[in-house]
């Protein structure tokens, strides 16, 4: 990412700033949204737009338009039936072309989870991020805070098997490429304090 020198030219008239592009992977429940909320907030307060696109968005709202419940199994399956019948890569393309479309300053992609993304990604220049949590951690968020309607009532073994879902098999490996890492096992202040230090020496 720029330099602090950035957000200085960034004020002043008529400067042309270079978009900055970031794409958030990580487990499910580790706290992906939490991490865009806090950085989105703490940004806004040094005056910088951020924008967010999640993968889920699209998928959500194909899934409303047909009368399907938004459950995590459906969300899951979903983009692999499309992607079996259009090719790889659908919901990349189609991520790309919005996040070039959008005038603020910073856009945050969340979601990452395919190869397709990360070379979307890449393309854009962007910065990957992976935001993550212990399984066991992530396991109880998912038992007292339900997320989808299929989600009630988690059991350990409904939440390995969402674990083994084919949108969720190469995040560790495209975390591993991350250019920053995330713990989120503690409280949000903790998370807050971690990503207020990364927002005050890269931006």
């Amino acid at each position: 990412m720029g330099p602090a020198t950035r957000k200085r030219k960034e004020k002043k008239k008529g400067a042309v700033v270079k978009k900055l592009v970031l794409g958030i992977v990580g487990e499910k429940r580790a706290g992906k949204d939490t991490f865009v909320r806090i950085f989105a907030r703490l940004l806004k307060k040094k005056g910088v737009t951020v924008s967010t696109h999640h993968f889920s968005d699209t998928i959500a709202a194909c899934l409303t338009e047909l009368g399907l419940e938004l459950s995590r199994e459906n969300m899951q399956s979903f983009p692999v039936l499309i992607e079996a019948k259009y090719g790889k890569g659908v919901f990349s393309r189609a991520m790309a072309r919005k996040v070039k479309k959008d005038a603020a300053r910073i856009v945050v992609i969340q979601g990452i989870r395919w190869w397709t993304d990360v070379a979307a990604l890449k393309a854009l220049h962007g910065t990957l991020i992976y935001v993550t949590a212990d399984k066991d951690v992530r396991f109880r968020r998912s038992v007292a805070d339900s997320e989808k309607k299929d989600e009630a009532g988690m059991t350990r073994r409904k939440f390995e098997k969402q674990e083994r879902a084919k949108t969720e098999i190469y995040i560790p490996q495209i975390a591993a490429r991350a250019n920053f890492r995330f713990e989120n096992n503690g409280a949000e202040r903790e998370l807050t304090r971690a990503i207020r230090k990364f927002v005050k020496e890269r931006f």
